[in-house]
């Protein structure tokens, strides 16, 4: 799916299920429907976002390529000048870090390339067992899934952020939410501190 928005924030979107359409063909060359992509953006007056969903539906190069996926996102810097707009690209993680905290940008499926040729890179995934641990917030039966962090592990042109953690409400919509990590007392500090234990009945 290709979505545009413009300064009103009134925005179009365009399907790109069932139709062979393609940036580049399996040689990592352009074809005959990347003026289709230009059109496309510019039929919107004043765009000043487009979103494509998914990077993998766009092209047909070799995803580990990095010299296929550098000219992938030259097209890309190509389409952003050519209209003005900042280009937003929806891509998947690989299986080894997904839901990793400390995974950052090396969790991005495919060629490094990708990553090294964005300016900015944002990264969601959903709460892990141990974070969910932590917050004191149930894994088991799914409650922790409605909890997703987004952190920013590439910002070119700006300082580094804190990463957010959103909620799902109603019809999927993700909001902001505060969620601080429950400190457990271990038994040594039980100990130091003169705590009694459950299972010790002994007086102090």
């Amino acid at each position: 799916m290709i979505s545009c928005l413009d300064l009103l924030g009134d925005y179009k979107y365009y399907a790109l299920s069932g139709k062979n359409i393609s940036i580049l063909d399996k040689n990592g060359d352009l074809n005959e429907y990347t003026d289709t992509f230009i059109s496309i953006a510019k039929s919107v007056k004043h765009v000043r976002l487009i979103v494509f969903d998914t990077l993998r539906r766009c092209h047909d190069s070799e995803e580990n390529g990095n010299g296929s996926m550098a000219k992938v996102l030259r097209f890309f810097e190509w389409l952003a000048s050519e209209t003005g707009a900042a280009v937003l690209i929806v891509h998947h993680e690989n299986k080894h870090g997904q839901n990793d905290p400390d995974a950052g940008a090396s969790a991005i499926r495919g060629a490094s390339a990708i990553v090294d040729n964005c300016r900015w890179v944002a990264r969601m995934r959903h709460m892990s067992k141990n974070e969910a641990e932590e917050m004191n917030i149930s894994y088991d039966d799914g409650e922790s899934k409605k909890y997703v962090n987004i952190g920013l592990p590439k910002i070119n042109y700006a300082e580094g952020v804190p990463d957010a953690w959103l909620k799902r409400e109603g019809e999927g919509v993700l909001f902001e939410t505060k969620l601080n990590i429950v400190k457990k007392v271990s038994s040594l500090a039980k100990t130091a501190f003169g705590l009694k234990s459950s299972r010790d009945k002994r007086d102090w």
